[in-house]
């Protein structure tokens, strides 16, 4: 169970700074359009 939450939570993080980093790409809001994103 313990291992599940970890994978779970290494993709997450993964998916996060995968969408942090196009938005940067993509715009200068940078921060702002990762929180709209998720918002």
């Amino acid at each position: 169970m313990l291992a599940k939450i970890e994978v779970i939570s290494s993709l997450r993080e993964l998916i996060i700074n995968c969408f942090s980093t196009i938005c940067d790409e993509i715009s200068d809001l940078g921060d702002s359009c990762f929180l709209w994103f998720w918002a």
